[in-house]
C-alpha cells in the first residue's frame, strides 16, 4: 500500500492515499503531504479527504483550491466537506452557481487563514443519518390537483387541494411539500396548509418531476430541460432537450440519469454532454423510479409487469402486477405500486414480488406515490 503511493497509475495512488489515512499516518506524512501537489486532480482531492479525516489541517487549503479546479460534480465533495468545517459560520457572500466555484475558492481559503488558529477538524465524510420510516404514502392526484398523505392504518393525515395538476411530490423537513405543478408550469414549496413558501415559474417547461438536493438547490425534470435552480430560483445549469425525457434524476453521487422516448437510458454531466448511453428493452410511461444506485423500476402497464434494470440495461428483478403506473421501493425493502386497474389501488409488494396487501384510493387515480 505505501509502495502504492508512488505508482504511476493516479487511480492507484489516490486509492492507496485514501485508505493509508484511515490509520495512523505519522510515519508516511511525508509521502501524503507530496501528493498534495500531485498534477492530478483526484489524488490531491482524495490524499487531501483522507488528511483531513485525520485531523491533518495543512488539507484544508487544497480543499479550497480544489473548489475552482475540479469538475463541477467532483468539486462538490471538497465543498462539502468544508461546509460542514465551518458548521456555522461559512465565508460571508459565497455565491452559488457553477460559474462562481473560483471565486467561491478564494473565499473558502481566506476564511481559512481568518480561522485556522480555532479551527476543529471534523470526519471526512458525513455521519450517516437513519431517516425514520413512518410507513406513510403521499398520494399524487393531478386528476383531482391534490395532493394526499395517508397514514400507515391508510387514513388521510392531511391533503392540499388546488394544485395545477401535480405530477410529483416531495415531503422536506418542517413539514413543508415540495410540488412538480405540470400545467402550471412551476414547481412549488408548500406548508401543510397549501400555503406557497417558494416558487420556481419555468418558462416553456412542463415540469414532470423535482427534487430538493441535499445542498439546498432543486433539480427539475421536464421533457425538453433539466434544469438545477439555487435556493434563490437562479440557474446553476440547464441541459436543453429535444422533447425526448420521460424521466430524469440527480443521483446523490452528482451523475444526472435520464430516460428518453426511444428507451435510451442516459448519463450526463451538467453540460449536456452524454457520458453513457444504454438501451432499455421496454419503457411505457414517465413515471420510471430512478433509485440511489442508478437501478430503475420501470412499470410495463397493460402487459401487467414491473421491471428493474441496472445501469447497464440488465433485468435484474421482475414482479407481475396489476396494470401498475408507478412504483417506488420503501425502507423497509417493500415496492408500493399506484395501479391503474380498475377500481384504482395501491399494491403492495415485499422483495420477492409476493402481495402484501391492495388498498382502495376511492376510484381515485394516483400517478404517483411517495411513502416517508
Amino acid at each position: 500500500m505505501v509502495a502504492a503511493l508512488k505508482d504511476k497509475v493516479p487511480a492507484r495512488k489516490a486509492a492507496a492515499a485514501f485508505a493509508i489515512t484511515n490509520g495512523p499516518v505519522a510515519d508516511y506524512l511525508d509521502d501524503l503531504r507530496k501528493l498534495l501537489k500531485d498534477k492530478d486532480d483526484t489524488v490531491r482531492l482524495k490524499t487531501a479527504l483522507g488528511l483531513a479525516g485525520a485531523k491533518e489541517q495543512e488539507a484544508v487549503p487544497v480543499l479550497a483550491k480544489l473548489v475552482g479546479e475540479l469538475p463541477v460534480d467532483t468539486s462538490l465533495v471538497a465543498e462539502e466537506y468544508l461546509s460542514r468545517l465551518a458548521v456555522t459560520n461559512p465565508p460571508k457572500g459565497l455565491p452559488e452557481g457553477d460559474d462562481n466555484r473560483k471565486k467561491r475558492s478564494e473565499l473558502w481559503g481566506k476564511w481559512y487563514e481568518d480561522n485556522k488558529q480555532t479551527l476543529v477538524m471534523v470526519e471526512r465524510t458525513a455521519p450517516i443519518r437513519t431517516e425514520r420510516f413512518y410507513g406513510y404514502n403521499i398520494l399524487v392526484m393531478p386528476n383531482n390537483g391534490m395532493i394526499v398523505e395517508w397514514d400507515k392504518d391508510r387514513k388521510e393525515r392531511w391533503k392540499i387541494q388546488g394544485l395545477q395538476y401535480p405530477w410529483d411530490a416531495q415531503m422536506l423537513p418542517g413539514n413543508k411539500v415540495l410540488i412538480a405543478e405540470n400545467n402550471g408550469m412551476k414547481v412549488t414549496e408548500r406548508n401543510l396548509k397549501g400555503e406557497i413558501l417558494w416558487e420556481k415559474k419555468l418558462v416553456n417547461g412542463y415540469p414532470m418531476s423535482a427534487e430538493r438536493l441535499k445542498n439546498g438547490q432543486t433539480f427539475i425534470a421536464c421533457a425538453n430541460m433539466l434544469v438545477q435552480v439555487d435556493k434563490g430560483g437562479r440557474e446553476v445549469f440547464r441541459i436543453d432537450r429535444p422533447h425526448d425525457i420521460r424521466t430524469a434524476r440527480r443521483l446523490p453521487n452528482g451523475k444526472i440519469m435520464a430516460i428518453t422516448n426511444n428507451n435510451r437510458y442516459l448519463t450526463l454531466d451538467t453540460k449536456g454532454k452524454v457520458l453513457k448511453d444504454v438501451q432499455l428493452p421496454n419503457v411505457v410511461y414517465n413515471q420510471n423510479e430512478i433509485q440511489n444506485n442508478g437501478n430503475v423500476l420501470v412499470p410495463l402497464g397493460w402487459n401487467n409487469t414491473l421491471v428493474e434494470y441496472n445501469p447497464e440495461g440488465k433485468e435484474v428483478w421482475k414482479a407481475n402486477v396489476m396494470q401498475p403506473m408507478h412504483a417506488v421501493k420503501m425502507p423497509n425493502g417493500h415496492i408500493m405500486i399506484s395501479s391503474q386497474s380498475w377500481p384504482n389501488k395501491l399494491i403492495e409488494l415485499d422483495k420477492n414480488g409476493k402481495s402484501l396487501g391492495e388498498y382502495q384510493t376511492n376510484n381515485q387515480y394516483v400517478h404517483r406515490v411517495r411513502p416517508r
